[in-house]
């Protein structure tokens, strides 16, 4: 493995990064890192890397607050952690990582029966499929603190996300 490969797993992972302080030389050899690299990545600042980690960490849920902001309400002071939880067992990439780091968010909160808002994760999704035209059914939607049934009409039109609600009962 070369060094920017093997510096990026050491930012996504915790883990590693404390297998990287417990036994450098290990994890070195785990990665199969080249002749020509080895001494560069045994000789990483693992403080530095460690803040840098926290800085990517702090980017990607600033962007997932701003695709599910009414999860991460719903969420409120437990929304970071559940976020940082998350965080080890997915790493997005490509042009839709915002997108997919947020379904992956949610995902993971579904698996882990933690609350989560069901119309935003219709919108990302729909976003990532590139759909458009989506009909949803929501159980519980609040309105001026009341929560109501509804459909969820999700179109695109003109490059833009539409959004309809029909309120049941």
């Amino acid at each position: 493995m070369d060094f920017i490969t093997a510096l990026g797993k050491l930012l996504s992972s915790s883990r590693l990064r404390e297998l990287y302080k417990s036994d450098t030389e290990s994890l070195a050899n785990k990665f199969n890192i080249n002749e020509a690299e080895r001494s560069s990545f045994i000789n990483l600042d693992i403080t530095k890397i460690e803040a840098q980690a926290k800085t990517l960490l702090s980017k990607r849920f600033h962007e997932v607050v701003k695709i599910l902001p009414g999860t991460t309400a719903l969420l409120g002071e437990l929304a970071h952690q559940q976020f940082i939880n998350y965080s080890e067992s997915f790493w997005p990439e490509g042009v839709d990582r915002h997108l997919l780091d947020a379904t992956s968010f949610i995902q993971y909160l579904k698996r882990n029966h933690i609350c989560f808002c069901k119309a935003e994760y219709n919108k990302v999704k729909f976003n990532l499929k590139r759909k458009k035209l989506s009909i949803h059914y929501l159980s519980s939607v609040e309105i001026n603190g009341r929560a109501r049934k509804a459909i969820q009409v999700i179109y695109q039109k003109s490059r833009s996300l539409n959004e309809l609600y029909f309120f049941l009962g």
